[in-house]
């Protein structure tokens, strides 16, 4: 039985292990909560039965403290979207060091090393790097702080490379000629082009959905009918979907607190919402034997799979399908999102009021969108004071 205490304001376990005829305890500290350390405790004990835990760690290859130690201990602490990006980053290091060499063997210089050549030998982008050694610094904070099996943080003082001033110049280059929304006029062909799409039930409503609510692809497709009041005129957003290779999806809470909201509909959109929930209902009758019961109510399903919710991957393609029929190649989901910022900016919604509607708290996408489309109101704003003044 595992014994739960605190130490300098950190949770431990401490389980005792009879190993060739003597006595061993073996600790786990660094847990911010107590019922963190009792999950972990009881997840090493269920290990020690089946023989699968680590107990001499000293000696630790890299290889084995990442996959067998603190992977395992992570991956309760963050979203399932979160451990396939963490364990891309796990195989970039992986491939990189040996899986003979031990993890106190590893020095800032192999660190610095391996960044480099992630830079400038693989070319990856900066943002893949940042995740990378995100990933690396947090494996060695482990190992130090909390299993306290080496002496020092290899990866403390271990940074990204400068970044210098053309490489700036270039990314702010490509970033002022990429296309963040769409016009109104490209809105009403891309409807129209859903409209005359073969699958034209679901995704007119789906993506009129995500045109008049600034709502993320995601949170769409994890919508169920309870969170839609369609007599308040109200959708609540309270889940975010995600879709793992192996077909299995899980629902979870939104990117932030921020995301958990209230959205008002228009009129527009409540009229369609009405008349494809008529026609939903025709659709779960006609399907009700091959109907898959998965204990949610999903607003938009799969055709394949009726009940499921819509992959991720199918909206992606299809966006990109009809995109390319209006004229827009580069055309993808939460461009939809960057639209409804600019129709409320268009309309001189204020950005504090259209942040709260999109569930950011903050966003410089958003901002960067604003401050565009505001940008000919600046110059009104001028002239009407002007106009206000005169006579004095």
């Amino acid at each position: 039985m595992a014994r739960i205490y605190k130490q300098n304001n950190k949770w431990c376990f401490s389980i005792s292990k009879t190993e060739n005829g003597k006595r061993r305890r073996i600790v786990r500290g660094g847990f911010l909560r107590e019922r963190d350390a009792k999950k972990a405790a009881r997840e090493f004990e269920n290990s020690l039965e089946n023989g699968t835990a680590v107990i001499r760690l000293n000696n630790i290859t890299l290889h084995d403290f990442m996959y067998d130690v603190w992977f395992v201990y992570h991956k309760n602490f963050v979203k399932i979207s979160t451990q396939v990006i963490l364990t891309g980053a796990i195989r970039r290091i992986d491939r990189y060091f040996s899986d003979k060499i031990k993890l106190k063997d590893i020095t800032a210089a192999m660190c610095m090393d391996f960044v480099n050549h992630l830079f400038y030998d693989k070319k990856l982008s900066r943002s893949t790097i940042t995740t990378t050694l995100s990933c690396l610094k947090m494996i060695f904070k482990h190992a130090f702080i909390v299993e306290k099996i080496i002496a020092g943080n290899p990866t403390e003082y271990v940074f990204l490379p400068k970044m210098y001033s053309q490489d700036k110049e270039r990314i702010l280059s490509f970033d002022t000629q990429k296309r963040l929304y769409l016009e109104k006029n490209e809105i009403y062909a891309f409807l129209s082009a859903v409209r005359q799409a073969r699958n034209a039930f679901p995704f007119v409503t789906f993506f009129m959905l995500l045109i008049y609510t600034g709502m993320r692809a995601g949170e769409a497709l994890a919508l169920e009918w309870k969170n839609v009041d369609l007599n308040n005129r109200v959708i609540h957003v309270k889940s975010t979907i995600y879709y793992k290779p192996d077909n299995q999806f899980y629902v979870y809470s939104p990117k932030t607190k921020s995301s958990i909201r209230d959205i008002v509909i228009s009129d527009t959109l409540l009229s369609e919402l009405k008349q494809y929930r008529k026609k939903f209902l025709v659709y779960k009758m006609k399907n009700q034997m091959q109907w898959i019961n998965n204990g949610y109510d999903f607003v938009f399903v799969s055709r394949t799979q009726p009940g499921n919710p819509i992959r991720m991957s199918t909206v992606s393609s299809c966006t990109k399908r009809l995109g390319k029929k209006i004229g827009f190649a580069s055309l993808h989901p939460h461009m939809f999102r960057h639209t409804h910022v600019s129709i409320l900016a268009a309309a001189q919604v204020p950005l504090t009021a259209i942040k709260e509607r999109l569930g950011h708290s903050n966003d410089k996408t958003t901002e960067q969108i604003y401050l565009h489309i505001t940008k000919q109101f600046k110059a009104e704003a001028a002239d009407k004071f002007d106009a206000a003044m005169q006579g004095f």
